[in-house]
């Protein structure tokens, strides 16, 4: 039975407006604003953009001042990419360096970001700068440059201070720009790293990161 030339008209109108259709739902559900929320969230303080555009899904109470603690090793270990005189941190956790052993500079970066080893940071600093005063003026520079408006460091550790303080949107900010530089992303991303054997760990020793365990296909900044 033959479709009359009205009927074959009728269905090609109804195809084109499904067809219209779905390209709308595909395009709102391409467009529609997805809303994030850190609802339940225990921190007072917190941000979360993407890694690729640097787009902030949501935020709560991110510009208001906070203590950047262990953060700060972020920085730290971001400016000797642009290193072990003997030391200790009290208070600090601590790599597994001891007084007198020879490191690295690859050593030492890997014990500043993995299990932030105070005594790692303080070391980068001195061989940098000199000194822990004029590495934390390079650290406020570079905070500068990125535009951490809300930023001052006093030094490469994080040992508080009440003059060492940050926000978490400029932590983001710090994160999103570390990121871009490939070593930095290597060491932050790394789970576990093995000193190879030195003068006081004649085996060598294995450091595991406390930031991150795994990560999936989609990079989130927090």
């Amino acid at each position: 039975m033959k479709t009359s030339p009205r009927r074959r008209k009728h269905r090609r109108r109804a195809f084109r407006r499904l067809f219209w259709l779905l390209v709308l739902a595909t395009l709102l559900l391409l467009l529609w604003p997805r809303r994030v929320t850190l609802d339940g969230l225990n921190s007072p303080h917190a941000i979360l953009l993407r890694a690729d555009s640097g787009e902030v899904l949501a935020e709560k109470d991110a510009d208001s001042t906070i203590y950047p603690a262990s953060m700060t090793k972020m920085m730290t270990a971001l400016l000797p990419e642009e290193i072990f005189p003997a030391l200790q941190a009290q208070n600090a956790s601590l790599a597994g360096f001891q007084a007198g052993e020879t490191a690295t500079v690859r050593d030492l970066l890997y014990g500043a970001m993995l299990p932030s080893g105070a005594e790692c940071c303080e070391a980068l600093a001195r061989e940098v700068s000199g000194s822990e005063e004029a590495f934390a003026a390079r650290m406020n520079q570079k905070a500068a440059e990125l535009g951490m408006t809300g930023t001052h460091f006093c030094n490469p550790t994080g040992l508080h201070d009440p003059e060492h303080v940050s926000t978490v949107r400029d932590m983001a900010r710090l994160t999103e720009a570390a990121l871009q530089n490939e070593t930095f992303r290597k060491l932050f991303t790394m789970e576990r790293y093995t000193v190879p054997a030195t003068n006081c760990h004649p085996q060598g020793f294995t450091m595991h990161s406390t930031l991150l365990s795994q990560l999936d296909g989609t990079e989130l900044h927090s």
